[in-house]
C-alpha cells in the first residue's frame, strides 16, 4: 500500500486525548546523552530534537528525565526533580511546537540509590520510598505542563523503575507489591493515577510498556494486554508498545538480520484490548508496512527511533512522495550501542546525528573544483554533500560499481552490532549513489586513479577515500573467505565471532596505502584522506570523517 500523501493513514491527524497530533509518525524517547553534565537542556540536545520537529514527526517524545535526585545517576540524562529544570524545557517545547509537532516528554526512574550511593534492592523499598515514587512523578507532569509539553510518557519498560516491579525476574517482594499481578502492577497505577491528578488541562498522558519481556520469566504478551487495559482504566490516554528488556536487549531494538515489523502482532493484540491509541516500534520504517499497518488497525502510531535518527527529513519526504529520497536506516544499532558505552548519540549512516550545533550544510563561501577518490561510502557521502554545498563535483572509481569495502562487510558474521543482510547493505549504497548523482556529482567506474592523471585533472582539492590494504597477501584471501561464506559456517564461524579475531581483521591486519597520497604532495597537489585511507577503521568513523571534511571545505 502506498497512496497519496492526503489520503495516507500516516498523514492524518489523531486524538490523544485532548491533543491533537498533526500525523501519526512519532519520534520515541531514546536517550541521546547531549543534555548538559547536570541534567539541563543544552544546545546540542535543543537542535537535535528541533530537527526531527522540523523534518515533520507529529509528535516528537523527548528521552527520559529524571523526577527523583536519588535515582541512580545518568550520565548527560534529562533532570526534573526541580523548579529550576523548567526553563530550560520550555525553551525545548516551544522549540518543537514552532517547528510543527506536538511536544512529548517520557519521565522515567532509574533504579533508586541509597545514602551510601549504593543500589536498593527493591524488596528493600519501604512505603514511604514507593510513596515518595509516585509524588516525584506528579511533580514531574507538573514541571512539564509548566514548561508546555503536549503529552508525558511513563517509562515502564525497559528495565527502569517501573518495570522492575512488574517483571517476577526482578520483583521478589512478598507484600502487596510483589508476586502475582495485580501487586506487581499496583506502584505503576500509583504513579499513572498520580500523574492524571497533576496533568494541567488540555496535557495528554502516555505509558511505554514492553509487551512482551521475550525472557523466561519476565513480563508475558498476556500480562502486557492486562496492563495496558488497567493503565487506560487508570487514566492514560495513549499506549506506546516496545518489545524486550533488560534481560534480553537484542530484542529491545532489533538490528536488521530480523524481518521489519517484525513486533505488529503482539502490537495489535494490545491494540485490540484498549480503547485509546496505541503505538507501537520494531522496524516500521519502510512507508509501504507503515501504511499497511495503520490501515489494518493494528496500532494508531508508527514509532521510529532510528530511521529519524538516519534522517529527521523521513517524514517530509514521505508526504512529498520522495521516499526514495531518504536515508535508510540500516538497524545496526551503531546510535543505541556507543550511548550503552557511555558516549554521546551518533548514527552510522548519518554523520550529522548528535552534532547539529557542529556541522551543517550551508553553502560553501567560495565553490571549488574537488575530485574524489573511491566510491565506498565513505567518499561518496563526501562527494554528496561537498556537491550540495556547491562545490563541483567529479568522482572516480577503479570498480565497475559504487560501495567499496562495504559489499564484503555484508558478506561478514557481522557488521557493528548485527549479523549483516546484503540486500540491507547494498540498499544504503544505492541511496548513496543516487543522492549523490542528484546533487550533480560526476561518477565514473573503471577509472584508475593515478597521480599523474589526477595531477592533469587539475582539481583544487583531491579527497582520497581509496581504504586500507591488509598485510602479508591476506587482501587475496579474507575476500575468498567472505565470498565462500566459509566465515559464517562452522568452524569458522565461532572464530569469526570472536572479539579480539574481529580486531585483528578489522585494524591490525590491515594498514593505510599512503602511496598515492604521498606522491600527490610530492607533486604540489592539496588533498584530503578519509576512513581506511587515513587509518583503520569502521565505516561509521568514516563516514563521519566525510561528512567532517566536506562541510569544512
Amino acid at each position: 500500500m502506498n497512496v497519496q500523501p492526503h489520503l495516507s493513514p500516516l498523514f492524518q491527524p489523531l486524538a490523544v486525548g485532548p491533543v491533537v497530533l498533526p500525523n501519526r509518525i512519532m519520534l520515541p524517547a531514546m536517550t541521546t546523552r547531549l543534555a548538559g553534565a547536570t541534567g539541563e537542556v543544552s544546545p546540542g540536545l535543543l537542535a537535535y530534537y528541533e530537527a526531527r520537529a522540523r523534518g515533520g514527526a507529529g509528535l516528537v517524545m523527548v528521552e527520559m528525565a529524571e523526577p527523583m535526585e536519588t535515582a541512580g545517576a545518568r550520565s548527560h540524562g534529562l533532570a526534573l526533580w526541580s523548579d529550576a529544570h523548567v526553563a530550560g524545557l520550555s525553551r525545548l517545547a516551544a522549540r518543537l511546537r514552532a517547528a510543527g509537532a506536538c511536544a512529548g516528554l517520557q519521565i522515567g526512574i532509574a533504579p533508586l540509590r541509597g545514602a551510601d550511593g549504593g543500589r536498593q534492592a527493591l524488596a528493600d523499598l519501604t512505603q514511604g520510598d514507593l510513596e515518595r515514587v509516585a509524588a516525584a512523578c506528579a511533580g514531574a507532569m507538573r514541571r512539564a505542563g509548566a514548561a508546555g509539553f503536549d503529552v508525558v510518557e511513563i517509562q515502564a519498560s525497559y528495565g527502569k523503575l517501573l518495570h522492575q516491579f512488574l517483571s517476577p525476574l526482578t520483583n521478589r517482594r512478598r507484600d502487596a507489591y510483589g508476586g502475582p499481578l495485580p501487586n506487581r502492577l499496583r506502584l505503576v497505577l500509583e504513579v499513572v493515577r498520580a500523574c492524571r491528578a497533576a496533568a494541567a488541562p488540555g496535557m495528554a498522558l502516555g505509558i511505554r510498556i514492553s509487551g512482551d519481556d521475550l525472557v523466561p520469566g519476565g513480563v508475558t504478551g498476556d500480562e502486557a494486554v492486562e496492563l495496558a487495559g488497567l493503565a487506560v482504566a487508570a487514566g492514560v490516554d495513549l499506549v506506546n508498545v516496545g518489545m524486550g528488556s533488560r534481560q534480553n536487549q537484542a530484542m529491545m531494538a532489533p538490528t536488521m538480520e530480523h524481518a521489519a515489523g517484525l513486533f505488529l502482532p503482539q502490537i495489535a493484540r494490545i491494540r485490540a484490548a484498549v480503547p485509546v491509541p496505541v503505538a507501537g516500534a520494531g522496524r516500521i520504517h519502510r512507508l509501504d508496512l507503515a501504511e499497511a499497518a495503520l490501515a489494518a488497525g493494528q496500532l494508531d502510531i508508527v514509532a521510529v527511533g532510528r530511521q529519524l535518527i538516519a534522517d529527521p527529513d523521513w517524514p517530509n519526504k514521505l508526504r512529498a512522495g520522495r521516499a526514495e529520497t531518504a536515508r535508510p536506516c540500516i538497524s545496526c544499532n551503531t546510535c543505541i550501542e556507543t550511548v550503552r558505552a557511555g558516549g554521546r548519540l551518533s548514527c552510522l549512516v548519518n554523520g550529522f546525528a548528535g552534532r547539529e550545533t557542529e556541522l551543517n550544510e550551508r553553502s560553501a563561501a567560495a565553490p571549488r573544483k574537488l575530485l574524489v577518490i573511491g566510491a565506498g561510502p565513505a567518499g561518496l557521502e563526501a562527494a554528496r554533500l561537498a556537491a550540495r554545498r556547491g562545490h563541483r563535483v567529479t568522482l572516480w572509481e577503479r570498480r565497475r560499481a559504487a560501495g567499496g569495502a562495504l559489499r564484503l562487510a555484508a558478506l561478514a558474521p557481522r557488521f557493528q552490532w548485527a549479523r549483516p543482510r546484503a540486500e540491507v547493505l547494498e540498499r544504503f549504497v544505492r541511496y548513496l549513489e543516487t543522492a549523490a548523482r542528484a546533487e550533480g556529482v560526476a561518477i565514473t567506474y573503471g577509472q584508475r586513479a593515478t597521480a599523474a592523471r589526477i595531477a592533469a585533472f587539475g582539481a583544487d582539492v583531491t579527497i582520497l577515500a581509496t581504504g586500507a590494504r591488509y598485510r602479508f597477501g591476506l587482501g587475496l584471501v579474507v575476500p575468498l573467505l567472505l565470498r565462500a561464506g566459509l566465515l559464517r559456517r562452522w568452524p569458522l564461524r565461532g572464530l569469526a565471532r570472536s572479539e579480539r579475531l574481529h580486531d585483528l581483521f578489522l585494524y591490525r591486519l590491515r594498514r593505510r596505502d599512503d602511496r598515492l597520497a604521498r606522491r600527490l604532495v610530492a607533486l604540489g597537489c592539496e588533498i584530503e584522506t578519509l576512513g581506511d585511507g587515513a587509518a583503520p577503521g569502521k565505516t561509521q568513523q568514516a563516514i563521519a570523517a566525510a561528512t567532517e571534511c566536506a562541510t569544512r571545505l
